[in-house]
């Protein structure tokens, strides 16, 4: 998953999905992901340091959900 500057996201190794996010407030970040069927999952998250967030995504489709840490690279 690459996060771009623009606020889109693509999944290099899987083009069939693509995204957006956004950072609502300077230690938040949120985003979606999506394919053809709609929109997939969503994650929103606090920041924990050192570039990094933690938060719950919920995949839209069925009852999971799933802890997430999202990292800069």
């Amino acid at each position: 998953m690459v996060f771009h500057g623009d606020g889109t996201i693509t999944f290099p190794s899987d083009p069939s999905y693509w995204g957006a996010w956004s950072q609502p407030t300077a230690d938040t970040l949120a985003f979606t992901y999506s394919d053809v069927s709609g929109v997939v999952a969503t994650f929103s998250g606090g920041g924990t340091g050192g570039d990094c967030w933690e938060g719950i995504t919920h995949f839209t489709s069925s009852s999971y959900v799933a802890p997430y840490e999202v990292c800069l690279q």
